[in-house]
């Protein structure tokens, strides 16, 4: 899976420099003062609830008002995890962000309120937040620093607090949430899932009824409520070039020898023939490499996804781990796993990113992008349940990057009688062995599959083996058991992969034997048998998870072999830390280590530590790497890093790095040196540009194109409300939107605005700000846009606006009277939006800032029989007056 495609991703761009904490304008003291005098008798009231012992449902509700003092501050995107949401037994969502700063857990806001259908609405122009809770004078409000709501549990605590925010929603304590709406909230660290309990005041059982009060909070909000539009992803015939340029000159002394050389790395990324288009080349004095493909995701179509270039071959239990190379891949139809055990996660990046891979907020291991600006991490546990995964990338600039997505193993992926096909040829990199092969799998019910595949390989120069292979698979609602059966002219296989989720742990035990089987994952035949068992599990009370792992490998010639290792990881404070104790014997020797990962922010440094030691059979340290990184200034910055390895002749090697930032781009100056006296200096250069054909224009930034997207809005006047641009209708100037970095850009006097390095791991969500309106009386037809996007095409989205229209009447009784207080209403037939009005005293009625369409008007002077309708059609900027109504 490429890192550039990943689900569910946050790839927002920033340097360190760019993420001080925004902290908005600090309450008064006065303020402060009477907060903390008024609540100190709440905060009294809940210490002595602590104090009787009584567990949690037994204590008394504290229901009474709370006014909490609050400073928001941007989140730090190395703090955010991927998470699952389940409410009781449903899950409601694959893909949850949350803040995670030291022990405390941050939810968001708006996404929860959505989720459960609460009246909420979060407003991230001014960073606030309004609703209510169960009934309309339970109110909710975050904004100017103060947050207002009845507690809903035992917790009357009201101490200030602080609120986390990205581009899209506010992160509130998890505490705090359950105070609010009366929740009970538990984080499952080791799945990385939060099990929300299910309460009275939210029943799924009765979503209907919460339906028409969110309905009831829309209406009453309907000029500040987030109509979205979706925006699909489209393939452009002619894209535009997503360039990255890393280009620059070394000079290094080794043994004495010193010798200058030029060096570089370019990547690119367009679309060309509706099809999306990568190219990497670097040069240096080891020589240079070409990575290139053209690929196609497609959602209406049996053809699912196809990539032709540089590609990475499907996974195939006992026959091949999956493979890079050069060739063509294909998958079609339903998709589904053909390897139950693990997986491959690969991708692009520039040269000399290091990239962390975690699964469940896990540390599993750490690359280095090599000169090719590949990363490939092999055999990625791949668990029952919901893995989350994210990859870190750290710069050699000071730059960070997260991208997260996620993959689900368990029946609800699966529906009977679903067929899918992966097939693919390929000639492996590392040998130029051959490689062609077809896998189709069959859904004979919604927990059991049948796989049959077809593979050629040439297992040797000139040697081809002809190998099928057929796959059972039974996936329960907490188990998986998968049997895997294959036969060649060389011998036979077979494999038994077995998982479980229990409420404490997770487990998976896997068997292989091989009967001189020949094939990619087992080229001599040598292995026989190997075995596998993996639990893991999380701490209580504890943002840690555990696991244990331990292999046997039964070789025809050589030693047998055994490894074990228990692992410890979580999060302290504002690191994220992984502990693994390993232990590995075989005839010849026995040995123990352990391996500790850190990496976090303390105080302006960025800090990533890996240390590696021998336990036995002698205490050694075997390797040490210190990597620090801070932002001087907004321009400048300082990265150093120190790697330790006593065993090698030279163990010592530091690298220093000085970094200036232009808005074009960086130059980067790279000392390095070792105790043996070689030494190093490189100078180089490095641009992301963005080409636009159709205006001929270049755009230039230090921040890649290249792994994010970009599109233009166009707003215009949409006088005949048809959503298409005409000649006729103009642009509309000074529209601004949130949800991107560059918020305060607008649109120029065509009603054009570019807005670039967006994220393409999920749907990147924009909002237009209401003030940036030229007139009150214009409507966006959709304020919000979630958007699809992927580097290579800058996609035009147009943005129609209208004015809205005026609806005046009169109603009368029969004697001419005027029917002062009866109710008008008047509903949207599209929409379904309702409004409602009374008479006044001189029997008029007016609806005012309508967006136009069809209506339908209703008014119900005394019984429901006796209602009158009629139908209104209302054009933009109309100003429409009614017939006089007789009741």
């Amino acid at each position: 899976m490429s890192g550039a495609t990943a689900l569910a991703s946050k790839a927002n761009l920033q340097l360190n420099a760019a993420m001080e904490p925004h902290i908005s304008p600090a309450p008064s003291t006065a303020l402060l003062r009477q907060s903390s005098a008024a609540f100190s008798k709440a905060a009294a009231s809940t210490a002595s609830l602590e104090n009787t012992g009584k567990s949690e449902s037994e204590l008394p509700q504290c229901q009474r008002p709370v006014n909490r003092i609050y400073v928001t501050e941007q989140g730090q995107e190395e703090h955010f995890i991927v998470t699952q949401l389940n409410y009781g037994k449903t899950m409601l969502s694959e893909d949850m962000f949350a803040y995670q700063q030291g022990t405390n857990i941050y939810l968001p806001l708006q996404f929860l309120a959505e989720q459960l259908m609460l009246p909420l609405q979060v407003e991230m122009d001014d960073l606030s937040a309004t609703g209510w809770f169960l009934a309309p004078k339970n109110a909710i409000t975050l904004s100017q620093n103060l947050m207002q709501y009845l507690s809903h549990n035992h917790d009357c605590n009201a101490d200030a607090t602080t609120v986390f925010f990205d581009d899209w929603d506010l992160y509130v304590d998890q505490a705090i949430i359950e105070q609010m709406f009366g929740l009970k909230v538990n984080f499952d660290t080791a799945r990385q899932r939060f099990e929300l309990k299910e309460q009275l005041n939210i029943p799924l059982s009765q979503l209907l009824a919460r339906q028409q009060r969110y309905q009831l909070f829309k209406d009453q909000k309907k000029h500040g409520k987030l109509q979205s539009r979706t925006v699909k992803n489209r393939y452009a015939q002619i894209g535009d070039v997503a360039l990255h340029i890393d280009i620059g000159a070394r000079s290094q002394s080794v043994k004495g020898e010193t010798k200058q050389n030029p060096d570089g790395f370019i990547q690119s990324r367009a679309d060309i023939l509706g099809h999306s288009s990568y190219l990497g080349y670097s040069w240096s004095e080891q020589g240079s490499n070409l990575n290139a493909y053209i690929e196609k995701n497609l959602q209406d179509s049996w053809v699912k996804h196809y990539r032709l270039g540089s590609v990475n071959s499907h996974n195939l239990a006992l026959v091949n781990n999956g493979s890079f190379g050069q060739g063509l891949v294909v998958s079609a139809g339903d998709n589904f796993d053909t390897d139950f055990r693990h997986i491959v996660v690969e991708g692009e990046n520039e040269p000399d990113w290091d990239v962390e891979l975690y699964r469940n907020n896990s540390l599993i291991s750490v690359q280095r992008v090599g000169s090719d600006g590949r990363y490939r991490f092999e055999e990625v546990p791949y668990f029952i349940g919901l893995n989350q995964y994210q990859l870190r990338f750290f710069g050699p600039n000071g730059e960070n990057r997260i991208e997260s997505f996620s993959k689900l193993l368990d029946p609800s992926v699966m529906e009977a009688g679903s067929f899918g096909v992966d097939m693919g040829m390929m000639q492996r990199e590392q040998d130029q062995l051959k490689q062609f092969y077809a896998s189709a799998n069959w859904a004979v019910s919604d927990n059991i599959t049948t796989a049959l595949a077809l593979v050629q390989q040439e297992v040797a120069t000139d040697d081809w083996l002809m190998t099928p292979k057929l796959s059972v698979s039974l996936v329960g609602d907490a188990s998986v058991l998968q049997a895997n059966l294959a036969h060649n002219d060389s011998g036979s296989a077979a494999s038994l992969v077995v998982q479980g989720s229990g409420k404490l742990l997770d487990w998976q035990a896997q068997w292989d034997s091989f009967d001189g089987f020949i094939s990619w994952d087992n080229p001599n035949g040598h292995l026989k048998q190997a075995a596998g068992l993996n639990v893991s599990g999380n701490i209580s009370n504890s943002h840690l998870s555990w696991s244990l792992a331990g292999l046997w490998r039964e070789q025809l010639l050589g030693s047998d072999s055994s490894q074990l290792s228990a692992t410890l990881s979580g999060q302290y404070q504002q690191f994220s830390l992984s502990n693994t104790l390993s232990y590995w014997v075989s005839a010849e020797t026995k040995h123990w280590s352990n391996r500790l990962s850190l990496s976090g922010r303390m105080d302006d440094w960025y800090l990533r530590n890996y240390i590696d030691v021998g336990l036995s059979p002698e205490l050694k340290l075997n390797q040490w790497v210190i990597n620090a990184s801070k932002a001087i200034n907004d321009a400048v910055n300082y990265q150093f890093e120190l790697i330790y390895q006593p065993q090698v002749p030279a163990p010592y090697a530091m690298r220093n790095t000085l970094s200036y930032f232009l808005d074009e781009g960086a130059v980067r100056l790279a000392l390095e040196n070792n105790s043996s006296g070689d030494w190093s200096a490189q100078l180089k250069w490095s641009s992301s540009l963005l080409y636009m054909p159709d205006e001929n224009q270049w755009h230039a930034d230090r921040i890649s194109y290249l792994n994010t997207g970009s599109i233009k809005i166009i707003a215009f006047q949409d006088d005949n409300n048809d959503g298409i641009r005409n000649p006729d209708e103009v642009g509309i100037a000074g529209l601004t939107f949130s949800g991107h970095r560059d918020a305060s850009n607008n649109t120029d006097d065509n009603g054009e605005l570019l807005l670039t390095h967006l994220q393409t791991s999920r749907p990147h969500k924009l909002v237009l700000n209401d003030n940036s309106l030229p007139d009150p009386f214009l409507v966006p037809r959709d304020r919000a846009l979630s958007i699809e996007v992927h580097p290579g095409n800058v996609q035009e989205i147009y943005y129609p606006v209208l004015f809205t229209a005026e609806l005046e009447g009169e109603a009368y009784f029969d004697n001419d009277t005027p029917a002062k207080g009866t109710l008008v209403t008047l509903t949207h037939k599209a929409s379904k939006e309702s409004h409602s009005a009374r008479v006044e005293y001189d029997g008029i009625f007016i609806f005012e800032r309508l967006m136009p369409g069809e209506y339908e008007l209703a008014i119900s002077p005394r019984a429901p029989s006796s209602t009158i309708t009629q139908t209104v059609t209302l054009k933009p900027g109309d100003f429409f007056t009614l017939a006089p109504l007789q009741l």
